[in-house]
């Protein structure tokens, strides 16, 4: 099949679908992209298993005509700073480190995210960051040149995917990264006006219609609790989080989700939940999902005011 194809991934797929089956590890797969996970108790243990593993898809690979790249593999150690050594027809899978002095080598890309040992999404986070200011940059260098509706088509191409990419995971934990990311997209939203960086960008938001940094946190959180509510999520994430039952004895809001089990480490399986359960019953009502897209949408924007009257030029709405 030629590259690019729409049927390729669909039948590379089906060659390579019966993988998981010889091999007991967690393993997702997605197109060309695989990951697997171990864990064990000690470093021996770790090793132990992965050498295994890689030993039976070694085999697999061969059977089935394929080539296993140990140069294009990465190992990230988790939880542990011993250095775990697993090979690959006796080459050495190499470790992502964040420390390294090669940043293609301090962390990997895996189905959009930059990885490290430390799963903290700084990585992931200072490559939005760079994003956002060439966004804003070629906004910055065009705003006198193309009209405005076209300065919206460049952040909606250019900066906005990569900050709604996986924001439901990445964002609530990191303060600081969401005070850097909503400064820069208020520079990016007075470029789009063609306004002095003094303005309030609080009217631009609402007059382009375009929503702030925070509020499209929530906003995403919305749409997965919309999905996770009338169960067309996907089953991991409906384990995860569920929605709540009548009790005959307690007071319960039928239309409000909950954690599934009693583990709440996780902050982003507990912020869906909370930004679904502070939503107006009417909104929740709404089951078509681009009606409630649309509603929400309108629900945020209605809160930004058109006019600001003041007067300080370093005031905390702007920075």
């Amino acid at each position: 099949m030629p590259q690019g194809s729409i049927l390729g991934p669909l039948l590379f797929i089906i060659y390579i679908n019966d993988l998981p089956d010889m091999i007991k590890c967690f393993i997702n797969l997605f197109a060309d992209d695989t990951m697997i996970a171990v864990s064990g108790k000690n470093k021996l243990e770790i090793e132990t298993q992965g050498n295994t593993i890689m030993a039976v898809i070694t085999e697999w690979f061969n059977h089935n005509k394929l080539t296993l790249n140990p140069t294009k593999t990465r190992i990230i150690n988790f939880n542990s700073k011993q250095e775990i050594n697993i090979k690959i027809n006796d080459t050495i899978i190499q470790t992502v480190k964040s420390n390294h002095t090669n940043s293609q080598e301090s962390s990997f890309k895996f189905l959009g995210f930059l990885l490290d040992e430390k799963a903290n999404f700084n990585s992931h986070i200072n490559k939005t960051i760079s994003k956002l200011n060439t966004c804003n940059h070629i906004l910055r260098n065009i705003k006198k040149e193309i009209p405005t509706k076209e300065k919206i088509l460049c952040y909606n191409a250019l900066g906005k995917p990569f900050i709604e990419y996986g924001i439901s995971i990445w964002a609530p934990n990191n303060n600081k990264a969401l005070n850097t990311i909503s400064t820069i997209q208020k520079r990016i939203i007075r470029n789009i006006h063609g306004s002095s960086r003094r303005i309030h960008t609080e009217p631009l938001f609402k007059k382009y219609k375009i929503l702030k940094f925070k509020d499209l946190i929530t906003y995403n959180n919305l749409l997965i609790g919309h999905f996770v509510f009338y169960e067309y999520a996907p089953a991991a994430i409906l384990n995860l989080i569920k929605k709540e039952v009548p009790h005959e004895r307690l007071r319960r809001n039928i239309w409000n989700l909950k954690i599934n089990g009693a583990n709440k480490s996780s902050i982003t399986k507990f912020i869906i939940p909370n930004d679904w359960n502070e939503l107006n019953i009417e909104l929740k009502q709404i089951k078509n999902r681009k009606k409630f897209k649309r509603a929400i949408l309108k629900h945020f924007i209605d809160k930004y005011k058109l006019f600001i009257n003041c007067s300080d030029h370093n005031c905390n709405i702007c920075y």
